[in-house]
């Protein structure tokens, strides 16, 4: 399904401060899913394998504090 999703191109994310570039991605990304139709937990795990440098290491970060707290990341 990953390969699925790759090939409709989806942009990555680097979280460099920039508003318009990660709405802009958002949306790709967002459009992706429409057509696609994934679920919740695919969602998660594709948008996140977009991420990359500031934004990959944010999620890395944030990940034991959310399965801390009982967040279930899909």
């Amino acid at each position: 399904m990953l390969e699925n999703f790759l090939r409709n191109h989806p942009p990555t994310f680097k979280g460099r401060y920039d508003p318009d570039g990660a709405q802009t991605c958002l949306k790709e990304i967002e459009r992706v899913f429409r057509v696609m139709q994934c679920t919740e937990g695919q969602k998660v795990r594709f948008g996140t394998h977009m991420l990359a440098d500031e934004a990959d290491d944010w999620w890395v970060s944030l990940l034991p504090t959310l399965e801390q707290d009982g967040v279930v990341v899909t």
